[in-house]
């Protein structure tokens, strides 16, 4: 998040308000996505596919709408699964 902050300093932008241009880019994108009618496809493998990537593009959003809140870590592991265990013992021995 200071990355952001400083970069939009140097570049004479209020972070503030880039962040909040930002998160409402983020809902009007969620928004047309979920508006996207699936129902009239006749083909069901083609419907799943379009839904799960609906999903995914959904979650992506929500992930990048949450950065520095707890709920980042959460969507993290929804759209790409948990660490595995051999990395976290890895990293668990690399602090120690």
């Amino acid at each position: 998040m200071l990355t952001i902050i400083t970069t939009c300093r140097l570049n004479d932008i209020d972070p503030k308000a880039w962040l909040a241009d930002v998160l409402d880019r983020i809902a009007e994108v969620k928004q047309k996505l979920h508006s996207i009618a699936f129902d009239k496809m006749e083909d069901p493998v083609l419907y799943d596919l379009y839904r799960e990537k609906q999903r995914e593009m959904d979650l992506q959003l929500s992930l990048i709408a949450s950065r520095e809140r707890k709920s980042f870590v959460e969507l993290g592991r929804a759209i790409y699964g948990s660490v595995e265990q051999r990395l976290m013992f890895r990293f668990t021995h690399l602090e120690g």
